[in-house]
C-alpha cells in the first residue's frame, strides 16, 4: 500500500510539474507574441512618420503634395505618388533609374518592382515583396484628388484632422498607379473579424491608431479634406484620439451663468471644465495659409 501511495504521489508531482511548465511556456509565448506586435506597431508608425516628413518636404520645394496619379499619353495613368516622393526619402539612386518618360509597367520600370523601399511595406499588415501597403485614399473630397495637386491652403478643415495615408493591403506594387478609394478602405476597415487597430497618417505628420469599431461618420470625415460636417462625439473616438481631450462630466448649466469664456485655437485643446469655451473654426485654415506663404 505505501508503495502505491508513493507512485502516485511522484505522479501528481510529475503531473503538477508539467502544468506549471506549460503554464510558463504560454506565457512566454504570449509574452513574445504581444512583444514581437509591439515591434511591429513601433516599425509602421516609424515608416509612417518618415512618409509624412517627406511629403512635407516635398511641398517646401515644389509648393504642393505630389499628386495620387500623373497621367501619360492619352491620359492613362502613369505614374503613382511614391514615385516623385523617393528623393525625400533618401532614395534618389532608386529615383534615377526610374523612367518618368514610360509608364510604370513598362519593361524598364517593371525591373525595379523588387526594389520596394521598405518605407511603403508597413509590418502590422501582410504585403507581399514589391508591393506597398502604405496608401492612398483617392477620391475628390480626399486629401489625394487624383491628378490633381494639393496645397496646404486647399484642405478645408485643418491638416490635423484629414488622413493622409493609411495602412491597407491592396496587393498592389508600389509603382503602380492605383491605390484604393474611400469605399474600399471603408469596407477593409469595417471587415467581419477585423479587431486590429489601424495606423493612420494625418496630414500634421502625426501617425495615430485608429479603432476597427470607429463611428463611420467619424472616419469619413476623417478620410475628407473638404470640411465636411459629422457630429464628434467623444465617446466615438479611440484611445489614441482621446489623449489632449478632458471630459468633464457634470450636470447641464445655463451658459450665461458662467463666470468666465474662453477661446480655443484648436477643438483638440483641453477644457477647462469651468466656463464657457469657443473655437473658432477657420483659424486653423488661417495658420495652415499663413505657414505656407512665409516658409
Amino acid at each position: 500500500m505505501g508503495i502505491k501511495l508513493l507512485a502516485a504521489s511522484r505522479s501528481c508531482r510529475v503531473v503538477a510539474g508539467l502544468v506549471v511548465i506549460l503554464s510558463l511556456a504560454l506565457a512566454g509565448y504570449s509574452w513574445i507574441q504581444t512583444s514581437l506586435q509591439n515591434t511591429r506597431i513601433a516599425t509602421t508608425n516609424s515608416r509612417l512618420t518618415r512618409i509624412g516628413v517627406a511629403l512635407r518636404n516635398y511641398h517646401d520645394e515644389h509648393r504642393t503634395f505630389p499628386p495620387a496619379v500623373m497621367l501619360g499619353p492619352g491620359d492613362v495613368p502613369w505614374h503613382g505618388w511614391r514615385v516623385p516622393l523617393l528623393p525625400y526619402l533618401g532614395e534618389q539612386e532608386l529615383a534615377d533609374k526610374y523612367r518618368m518618360d514610360e509608364p510604370w509597367d513598362s519593361p524598364t520600370n517593371r525591373q525595379l518592382i523588387e526594389q520596394c523601399p521598405e518605407v511603403f511595406q508597413l509590418p502590422t499588415s501582410d504585403v507581399r515583396p514589391g508591393c506597398a501597403n502604405a496608401c492612398a485614399v483617392v477620391g475628390k473630397q480626399t486629401a489625394w484628388p487624383a491628378q490633381q495637386r494639393m496645397r496646404i491652403r486647399d484642405f478645408k478643415k485643418g491638416m490635423s484632422n484629414t488622413i493622409f495615408v493609411v495602412e491597407a493591403s491592396p496587393e498592389r506594387e508600389w509603382t503602380n498607379p492605383r491605390d484604393i478609394i474611400p469605399g474600399e478602405f471603408m469596407r477593409t476597415h469595417y471587415a467581419k473579424g477585423e479587431e486590429q487597430l489601424r495606423s493612420v497618417l494625418m496630414g500634421d505628420g502625426n501617425v495615430r491608431r485608429i479603432d476597427p469599431k470607429i463611428d463611420r461618420k467619424i472616419l469619413a470625415t476623417l478620410l475628407t479634406s473638404q470640411g465636411r460636417k459629422a457630429v464628434f462625439r467623444e465617446d466615438h473616438w479611440p484611445a489614441m484620439f482621446k489623449d489632449s481631450r478632458t471630459v468633464v462630466e457634470s450636470d447641464p448649466v445655463e451658459s450665461t451663468t458662467l463666470d468666465s469664456t474662453s477661446f480655443h485655437a484648436s477643438w483638440n485643446e483641453p477644457l477647462d471644465g469651468i466656463g464657457n469655451s469657443l473655437w473658432c473654426a477657420v483659424f486653423q485654415m488661417c495658420w495652415d495659409n499663413l505657414a505656407e506663404t512665409t516658409t
